[in-house]
């Protein structure tokens, strides 16, 4: 009747980290409702209950980090007397205890290698933990060369914690210095490098978020993997900006920038259908639906939520698409239904400054990106009526196009970005 709770598996995830509890230890809980915050390197996604039940003990801290498909709590079918309760977790305890014994047995009696034997407390590690203990709190261990299976536990079972992880390694560190010779306090002078390194760099440790991992995972797989190449075109976006005057002068909001271009790329998109793509080990999938990942700036790091059926929205509907996604991903409450399904990619650090060029990574297994950099004040020739030239400044966007030279030669990219080129530049006739 005891059954555990596990973290679920989501996608290609491999790491989550549990944010709070929102139900207590020994609370009744019914289908659907929220039982904890999971932090994956997407999102801050809610976990919900699958069937009515009664969470019986956590096996997580808040703060946590845990790989996909761990325990994270006890759970008995709702209604289950306290007596029940009581009775299910002390078998549970006892098999618990029992394997714990089993496997101090074995290591135990498995012969202590020599170098080990040298390296003393803070040596490597053993191959393998015969211990309860957490992911972060064997990460900590190896971070701080502490031997997992000499730290006494105190989270539930037994289960070593990062706190506990931490404490011993203070301990460690304390015994270490109490043990140092007493050459400094017998007045003996150190060397003056030994005594002060001038010039010696200092800093911060910032461990990587799951997020960050992940990011740096999937851009070095896609830059591996993929030949990349980027297509660029500068656009002339006075049209563009007449266009948006349109709607102030009317009194309405007007589309933004990113908004127009990403609603002529995806009605775009429908035609030059090589461009939302995706490359596969045997063979490369058109997709007839145009399904826009738009890349976001976060305090955690880049996101690109998905924008559905994108090649069927207006300048203004994809504007106010955009926005909404942005605020759910600043207050890292995408779901991860925002995030799956994405066939092609806009994205635009020209918000961020004036950047001159969009090369960017591809959001594998995507064939192509659209980079929007900064708008550019350029002096360029125009056409009079009388076919005569004369220069004026235009307000310039410089286009790229990143594709997976695996998947698309040059031309298909050229072809797209004419066909933007001309939509843009005529879009308020």
């Amino acid at each position: 009747m005891l059954t555990e709770l596990t973290i679920p598996m989501m996608g290609s995830v491999e790491h989550a980290r549990l944010v709070q509890w929102l139900v207590e230890e020994g609370s009744a809980f019914s289908r659907g409702e929220s039982l904890y915050e999971l932090e994956t390197d997407k999102t801050v996604t809610t976990v919900e209950a699958e069937e009515d039940g009664i969470l019986v003990r956590a096996l997580g801290e808040e703060g946590q980090e845990f790989l996909m498909g761990d325990p994270v709590a006890l759970q008995v079918p709702a209604g289950t007397s306290a007596e029940v309760i009581e009775r299910e977790l002390a078998r549970h305890d006892a098999g618990s205890s029992e394997e714990a014994d089993a496997d101090n047995a074995v290591a135990q009696a498995a012969p202590e290698p020599a170098s080990s034997q040298a390296m003393g407390a803070r040596g490597a590690l053993p191959a393998t933990v015969p211990v309860k203990s957490s992911p972060r709190s064997r990460k900590l261990a190896r971070e701080h060369g502490v031997d997992i299976t000499t730290v006494t536990g105190t989270g539930p079972r037994g289960r070593v914690t990062g706190d506990d992880v931490l404490r011993e390694a203070a301990m460690v560190a304390a015994s270490s210095e109490e043990r140092e010779p007493a050459a400094a306090q017998s007045g003996d002078r150190q060397e003056p490098a030994q005594a002060e390194s001038k010039g010696q760099l200092t800093g911060t440790s910032i461990p990587h978020s799951s997020r960050r991992r992940t990011i740096a995972r999937v851009m070095a797989e896609a830059k591996r993997e993929a030949p990349h190449l980027t297509a660029d075109m500068d656009i002339d976006l006075s049209a563009v900006m007449a266009f948006r005057s349109r709607y102030k002068r009317a009194g309405h909001p007007a589309p933004s920038i990113l908004g127009i271009v990403a609603s002529q790329a995806a009605r775009l998109l429908s035609e030059h259908k090589s461009l939302n793509a995706t490359f596969r080990e045997h063979d490369l999938m058109l997709w007839n639906t145009v399904n826009l990942n738009v890349g976001i700036d976060t305090e955690g790091g880049l996101v690109a939520p998905v924008i559905r059926d994108a090649q069927l929205l207006t300048a203004m509907e994809m504007t106010d698409r955009i926005a909404a996604l942005a605020q759910l991903a600043r207050a890292g409450r995408l779901s991860r239904d925002d995030l799956a399904g994405g066939t092609f990619t806009v994205s635009n650090p020209g918000a961020l400054g004036p950047v001159v060029r969009a090369e960017a990574v591809l959001n594998g297994p995507q064939v192509a990106l659209l980079g929007m950099p900064g708008i550019q004040q350029k002096p360029v020739a125009v056409r009079l009526p009388d076919d005569s030239f004369a220069i004026q400044v235009r307000p310039i966007l410089r286009l790229g196009v990143t594709f997976d030279h695996r998947a698309l030669d040059g031309g298909p990219v050229i072809r797209f970005l004419n066909a933007l080129k001309q939509g843009l530049e005529s879009i308020d006739r």
